[in-house]
């Protein structure tokens, strides 16, 4: 894969659910990257890291995380350790709390929140408004029809989740 934090990180993710070994060549190591990397461990996932040769091995959870029962995730300045991680450990049951630098805690995250919580997701906010830090409980997702406002884009997006 070519050197970008974006790719990088999705890679992680889905490495990170799939089943079995995966291996990442091209990898971008970034401070976004190094959070998400970080994030990944918290949440129990071995990695084998090669700085030198740009690669990373991850043994899959097959969409489950064996981690503590009460993980603390810290996304440091990364909006992708933020957008993703979130709404995958709500759908994950558990305990997780995130927090981030000062300047990723002011960014908005109402409208992801908004809908995590009409999923049946619970917050404990640690100050006031829809930011971090902040503890997400979840039992899993209870999937049906969901609306996500994409941020004020002139479309929205509409979909069918399963449970």
């Amino acid at each position: 894969m070519p050197g970008s934090k974006s790719i990088t990180n999705r890679a992680l993710l889905l490495a990170a659910l799939a089943e079995g070994r995966s291996k990442l060549d091209g990898v971008l190591f970034s401070e976004d990257t190094e959070a998400f990397i970080q994030a990944l461990i918290e949440l129990g996932l071995g990695l084998n890291i090669d700085k030198k040769h740009c690669s990373i091995e991850i043994q899959g959870q097959a969409g489950h995380f064996s981690r503590n029962q009460k993980t603390s995730i810290y996304c440091k300045d990364a909006g992708t350790a933020t957008r993703f991680l979130i709404p995958v450990c709500a759908a994950i049951p558990g305990a997780y709390h995130f927090s981030a630098s000062e300047r990723m805690s002011e960014r908005p995250l109402q409208p992801l929140l908004e809908v995590l919580e009409r999923q049946g997701v619970k917050f404990d906010y640690e100050r006031e408004g829809y930011h971090m830090p902040f503890t997400l409980q979840s039992h899993g997702l209870k999937g049906g029809n969901v609306k996500v406002d994409n941020g004020g884009s002139l479309c929205q997006k509409s979909f069918k989740a399963k449970k």
